[in-house]
């Protein structure tokens, strides 16, 4: 990344947000909840940078059964954000510069990541590149061939579940995540053989959302070891770091970490002691690009893997988490399916454009910042 990015002064910044109800093609059930619509925040940043007027946008969206925080109490922090002094002055993207200027606010992630990622954008629109170059420094970015994309597949009966595999995944080695730890083993084990056998090349994930115990999930990765999985996310509320490396030393697969990574803090620990074999990080609860850009930098020093992935978020959102993945393919880490498939679950989102998900890809436009203005704040509409 070039150190340029975080000296860029942003003057008299102003900030403006839509709240928008996005429902969801079918219902999605988890351990830790059952999903029917998204609400998220759209955010609009104005201010001058080098002497020229710019607009950036971002999201916050807490994901209920996830997040700490809620829509409500994110909405009402933004209100006395947008009357603080602090953005009667100037911002920049220096961390600490940041988090000063937003005080408490800056504990809670979704909010940080809003307005992190709307100065981002605006800062690359103000350059006149694709967001994605801001995070490769002097490295080429090549967006002809997109990002590799997971699939996520929910808790539906074990022959419909590989059917809908065979059809995304077929013969490609292309990830498929599925969820596990609602339904019986039995049940589990059988989804995850049928997926195996038709689709004998996929990257099968498995991500239980700490519906186990340690000696439930000993039993389950033993029970699924015989179908090669890639890793399995999460199966253990693991509070401590040799809560891990104990799940990782005796589990017959290999362990991936996705709540624990937030906070950061905690996460760049479990880098520390190698105490899992990948993480899957989620910039939206990791607080912004930036601080996940930095647990990537550990993880590749450290040889794991990092899979990016979201919270159902919108294409504002999402799109900048691609970015992310697309700007840094010079990592190792990031060598892989990553989690952001998920606007196919939407029956509305809020980009002119529904996602380019191509051959197994996110393509993402090469025009400047995102590539697009959310429809809430497109001419003609006016954000609350």
């Amino acid at each position: 990344m070039n150190d340029a990015i975080l000296t860029a002064v942003f003057e008299a910044p102003e900030l403006s947000w839509k709240r928008v109800t996005l429902p969801l093609m079918v219902p999605i059930r988890t351990s830790a909840a059952t999903y029917e619509a998204r609400e998220v925040l759209a955010l609009r940043l104005r201010a001058t940078v080098g002497g020229e007027q710019v607009e950036g946008y971002g999201e916050c969206s807490p994901l209920p059964g996830w997040s700490t925080e809620t829509i409500s109490e994110v909405e009402l922090a933004l209100r006395g954000l947008a009357n603080s002094p602090a953005l009667k002055e100037s911002l920049t993207l220096a961390p600490e510069h940041l988090d000063a200027a937003l005080g408490n606010l800056a504990s809670i992630p979704t909010l940080r990541f809003g307005v992190e990622l709307a100065m981002l954008d605006a800062l690359a629109r103000q350059q006149r590149v694709p967001l994605a170059n801001l995070f490769a420094g002097d490295n080429p970015v090549d967006l002809t061939f997109g990002v590799r994309l997971q699939t996520t597949h929910a808790l539906d009966p074990p022959a419909i579940t590989a059917g809908r595999v065979r059809v995304s995944v077929g013969v490609s080695n292309r990830a498929a995540k599925l969820k596990v730890g609602l339904d019986p083993l039995e049940t589990d084990v059988e989804r995850i053989r049928l997926v195996r056998e038709q689709c004998p090349n996929a990257a099968i994930r498995l991500d239980a959302n700490r519906a186990f115990s340690l000696e439930q999930a000993l039993a389950f990765a033993e029970a699924v070891a015989p179908y090669n999985i890639d890793f399995l996310e999460e199966p253990v509320a693991c509070e401590t770091i040799e809560e891990f490396l104990e799940l990782s030393q005796k589990s017959a697969v290999p362990i991936a970490a996705d709540e624990s990574c937030s906070p950061p803090d905690f996460a760049l620990k479990l880098i520390e002691a190698r105490a899992v074999n990948a993480l899957v990080l989620k910039p939206m609860s990791l607080g912004g690009l930036l601080p996940t850009l930095q647990l990537i930098e550990r993880a590749e020093e450290a040889g794991l893997r990092v899979v990016i992935s979201n919270l159902i978020e919108s294409a504002i959102g999402r799109r900048a988490a691609a970015h992310l993945v697309a700007g840094n393919a010079r990592f190792n880490a990031l060598d892989g399916s990553h989690g952001l498939i998920t606007g196919n679950w939407l029956k509305e989102d809020i980009a002119p454009e529904r996602d380019k998900n191509l051959g197994g890809t996110l393509r993402l436009d090469d025009a400047p910042g995102l590539g697009f203005v959310p429809t809430p704040f497109a001419p003609g509409r006016e954000a609350t």
